[in-house]
């Protein structure tokens, strides 16, 4: 079988999509009503958080992947670590205030998150490379 997929940085971006949504739907369905009662500048926030991490992760990806001698998946992943530190300590305090919510978005361990995503990442393009090769065969 062989069926051309397309490369994991897309399929990330889709599941990074999909992820925002979903948060944004539990921020708006607490029962507290608190984000419900703010619901178009959470969703401008959350646009805005997604976009500045999609911007940085794919724009990184993109260079490393062009300039820099490493495989493919460390890069995505050092990438993906460099958006998610950009969001924690900068951008997600600028969507907030662009989007007028009253966010702390302040980590008092920002490599904490950066750790965790990149090894998330390093497992899920782990396993699309093993599909990938499993349908070329």
């Amino acid at each position: 079988m062989n069926r051309k997929l397309p490369a994991f940085p897309a399929v990330f971006t889709v599941l990074v999509i999909l992820a925002s949504i979903a948060d944004y739907i539990d921020h708006i369905s607490r029962p507290d009503g608190r984000f419900l009662a703010i619901w178009p500048q959470w969703a401008l926030f959350t646009a805005l958080s997604t976009a500045f991490l999609l911007i940085v992760y794919l724009v990184v990806e993109r260079l490393l992947s062009r300039f820099a001698k490493m495989p493919a998946m460390l890069g995505g992943a050092l990438a993906l670590g460099l958006a998610i530190f950009a969001h924690v300590t900068i951008n997600g305090d600028l969507a907030a205030r662009i989007a007028g919510v009253d966010s702390n978005l302040t980590f008092d361990q920002p490599l904490i998150p950066v750790l965790v995503a990149m090894a998330v990442y390093l497992v899920l393009a782990m396993l699309y490379a093993g599909l990938r090769r499993a349908l070329k065969k």
